[in-house]
């Protein structure tokens, strides 16, 4: 969604932290990563609630950092995004005809849960007779904008943290083109669910994990901010249960239902900045007979030196559009 240039500042926000890699001249290897904690109520459910409370600590971040007028690139709130998969009609052989098709249909033929919806179109092959339409509420996108609008700053790209992650995933896990996988990028509220077949986005889906700002301590170090969970472990583990037996049923249901039987997921790919991660890990393979890659602070160090784990979403904003490693 948009476009963009190379001094950029890459955004990624949720209810808990908002965090920021600024790149100045198009090299990662000089840019800047910033991570602070947000408020209670600030953002909820990955949306923004105050935005006076937001715009000013982000203006205080810019301020401390003597970042002006850069390009902005951000994820849309995933629980306001849809992916839809889209068939085309045989004659429609270039992406500007599909993207013209679309248009044309959109609330008629072509129907998302938006009654004035910003989207986008995915489509490797325009002649293969189908597309991803990615769709998000505009009214959340347009307070970005015009937040951004308030700090000199300009929002050039909306992008989904799926497609963020797999920018990422396709670099780090060797043969990434050539399998069926399951990409689950946990954050500390929320699981992104994605199904990767030979490469493209088949299904994607959000699933909340409910939790509360009291129930987690924050440690800010070395402008980054380390949290750990406090209060209502058991609640919460048992939360994490649900989320593995929803995961169950979404692979059941596209092994079986979407694809009778002739599809099978190969491996599992755990992705995100929760603090958890590596014992999520473990229950996942106790609990699945697949292969199972967690993304570790290595195995991003490799591709791009200095950096962590968390920052994957970050880095996939990044490089969206060609940024130098």
């Amino acid at each position: 969604m948009f476009g963009g240039t190379n001094k950029t500042i890459s955004i990624v926000y949720n209810d808990f932290a908002l965090s920021l890699l600024a790149v100045t001249k198009g090299e990662l290897e000089q840019a800047l990563t910033y991570q602070i904690p947000l408020e209670k109520g600030i953002v909820k459910n990955g949306m923004i609630e105050d935005e006076d409370a937001f715009f000013n600590t982000l203006k205080d971040v810019l301020k401390k950092k003597k970042i002006k007028r850069y390009d902005v690139r951000m994820v849309a709130p995933a629980n306001s995004t849809v992916m839809k998969k889209i068939n085309l009609p045989a004659h429609l052989t270039t992406i500007e005809q599909v993207e013209e098709y679309i248009e044309a249909e959109m609330n008629d033929s072509i129907r998302v849960p938006f009654s004035d919806p910003l989207y986008d179109i995915y489509d490797e092959d325009p002649s293969d007779g189908e597309a991803l339409l990615f769709a998000s509420e505009r009214e959340e996108i347009t307070k970005v904008v015009d937040l951004m609008d308030d700090l000199d700053l300009d929002l050039q790209i909306v992008d989904l943290k799926y497609l963020a992650d797999l920018r990422i995933v396709e670099k780090v896990i060797p043969n990434f083109y050539s399998q069926t996988m399951l990409v689950l990028d946990w954050s500390m509220d929320q699981l992104l669910i994605s199904i990767i077949n030979n490469g493209k986005l088949e299904l994607n889906r959000e699933y909340t994990l409910r939790t509360d700002h009291e129930d987690w301590s924050e440690i800010i170090s070395n402008e980054e901010v380390e949290f750990k969970l406090t209060q209502n472990k058991e609640a919460y583990e048992i939360q994490i249960h649900d989320a593995l037996n929803e995961i169950d049923q979404i692979v059941h249901f596209y092994q079986y239902s979407l694809n009778k039987g002739t599809a099978e997921i190969q491996r599992v790919i755990n992705i995100g900045d929760h603090p958890m991660l590596t014992e999520i890990d473990e229950l996942i393979e106790g609990k699945v007979s697949l292969q199972t890659s967690r993304i570790t602070d290595a195995d991003i160090n490799a591709y791009f030196p200095g950096f962590k784990a968390k920052h994957s979403t970050l880095l996939g904003l990044a490089i969206k559009g060609g940024h130098k490693e």
